[in-house]
């Protein structure tokens, strides 16, 4: 067995006065409820490598041998952020235990541990630093980001909806979200018509008049947006695939949510939540190729601002990552301005 943080604090105590007793900690296995262990797995399906390790730790620790002064733990329900656990001494009080090895016997899901009077809550962050010293903070925060998501999706996963046609214009609007900080508030696109003179509103013909386009999008109580992201349906390359873009979200753990409703569905989604980057997630993993779709052949007045399908043929209706090759009498475009205007590509 490899000494933990609690046992080596112990040991350096009796180093540091070997004449004055010590009082012994009660300590014990960390076991984690069945709910809990739900989520760990879940969380191990997600494509980031650092969300995946930190899962996987934990539930590894739970099969050492390693002990703690905390065990029991559980998800707190209507609680996105914190976790409870009881703490190893009241266990041994109220459970009686005899010996360690008694208490290290794997509790069943009836144990009035799991209930009981005493248990605390921590934050799931806290959790992470208490159990490991070797995270990063970064590592950690992506984490935290990936449970609060699960934990929220198993109730407000109902507010999502796919829209298309004219909702899209509407859920673009920036009146309509909720009012806060976050990437959502940012968009170059949030701009409605009585916004001092910016209107980005007739942007968006392109994806009004193709049914092969539309939005994902999550509301709150009040009606208001608390994320949205474009879907594409049967692209091109990757054939039949549909595609998630860019997630531009109010919580940036909402982001999570997101990814996890485009896994469910079977759909790729965008890796990086960047105009920088255009590769995707498939099956848990990132595959940097071109994406395209084919929409209705037109050319347009004004144009949106778009994150990762930048290059559109009017004469052809390819919409894509990557410019393609040059088509004879045709002309390629720049989706990259935030006024409705393009770049020319031949």
């Amino acid at each position: 067995m490899v000494d933990t943080p609690e046992y080596i604090k112990i040991k350096n105590k009796i180093m540091a006065e070997p004449n004055k007793p010590v009082r012994e900690k009660k300590m014990m296995k960390i076991f984690i409820s069945e709910k809990l262990i739900k989520i760990l797995g879940k969380l191990m399906q997600v494509g980031d490598y650092q969300v995946k390790t930190v899962a996987n730790r934990i539930i590894g620790l739970s099969k050492s041998g390693d002990l703690f002064e905390r065990s029991y733990f559980d998800i707190v329900k209507g609680k996105h952020d914190l976790v409870s656990f009881m703490p190893a001494a009241r266990a041994w009080r109220s459970m009686e235990f005899k010996d360690q090895e008694e208490a290290d016997k794997q509790p069943a899901p009836t144990c009035p541990m799991w209930e009981g009077a005493g248990r605390q809550e921590v934050g799931i962050g806290k959790m992470i630093n208490y159990l490991f010293d070797d995270f990063t903070d970064m590592a950690v925060n992506k984490f935290v980001n990936a449970y609060k998501a699960e934990i929220d999706s198993i109730y407000i996963y109902n507010n999502f909806k796919i829209v298309k046609g004219e909702e899209i214009r509407y859920w673009y609007d920036g009146k309509n979200y909720v009012h806060d900080d976050g990437v959502l508030n940012g968009s170059c696109m949030r701009y409605g018509k009585d916004e001092g003179g910016r209107n980005c509103q007739p942007f968006f013909d392109l994806y009004v008049e193709n049914t092969n386009c539309g939005m994902l999008v999550l509301i709150d109580g009040n009606n208001k947006l608390l994320g949205r992201a474009l879907v594409w349906f049967g692209l091109r390359k990757p054939t039949d695939k549909t595609f998630m873009d860019r997630i531009y979200t109010v919580k940036q753990s909402d982001e999570e949510m997101f990814k996890k409703y485009a896994v469910e569905q079977g759909w790729i989604f965008k890796y990086s939540q960047s105009a920088h980057d255009a590769s995707y997630m498939e099956d848990g993993k990132r595959i940097q190729k071109s994406i395209a779709i084919r929409l209705n052949p037109k050319e347009y007045k004004k144009y949106p601002y778009m994150d990762t399908l930048k290059y559109y043929n009017a004469k052809t209706g390819r919409l894509a990552s990557d410019a393609g090759n040059p088509v004879d009498g045709t002309k390629r475009i720049k989706l990259e301005s935030g006024d409705g205007s393009y770049q020319n590509v031949d």
